[in-house]
């Protein structure tokens, strides 16, 4: 990441991990993090330096930042229904057995897009990372956190989703662990 961005994301796991460590409840750190994501993504929001005259700049902000800010907020709200949602002691690990497999849902799903983006970049980055090419009506979509169309492209979502289904897997399988 680039200096600034690079800096503010440092800053943001320092306090997440402060509140993932306190002394509250689950949900309430959650909760906690989940406020302390969004702030930091208005903060990113504000820091935004690129122009629209500058693909590659504003390419490097959906492919590599944005969503390490935004998958953060997907997660801790993931995270936040299924702690709602916790079946008895009875059905937990088999709650948390289903939950584990959100990951491969959701790469089968977008099998494709996750394939393009482990290999070298190549054309389709100004279609999927370029604002230009954002279309509106997946706004209806849009969670209200990434509801901003200015800092919106095609598949910037898809990206943070799948960063925020990743940290989730990494959850469930501690808590599948500790359910045995």
């Amino acid at each position: 990441m680039k200096a600034p961005y690079d800096q503010l994301f440092l800053e943001m796991l320092v306090e997440l991990t402060k509140c993932e460590q306190s002394d509250e409840s689950e949900l309430k750190k959650v909760e906690s993090c989940f406020v302390v994501a969004t702030r930091y993504w208005e903060k990113l929001k504000e820091l935004c330096q690129f122009t629209s005259n500058n693909a590659a700049e504003e390419i490097y902000f959906f492919r590599h930042v944005k969503p390490l800010f935004i998958g953060r907020i997907r997660y801790y709200t993931i995270l936040y229904e299924a702690l709602l949602c916790i079946p008895d002691k009875s059905g937990e690990y088999n709650f948390w057995e289903e939950e584990a497999m959100r990951l491969e849902r959701f790469c089968e799903r977008h099998e494709d897009f996750i394939k393009y983006l482990q290999q070298e970049p190549d054309e389709r980055e100004h279609l999927y990372f370029l604002r230009e090419h954002y279309d509106t009506h997946q706004l209806s979509q849009a969670r209200v956190f990434d509801a901003d169309p200015e800092f919106c492209t095609q598949m910037d979502h898809i990206l943070s989703a799948w960063i925020a289904e990743q940290l989730y897997h990494e959850y469930t399988k501690k808590r599948l662990a500790k359910a045995r």
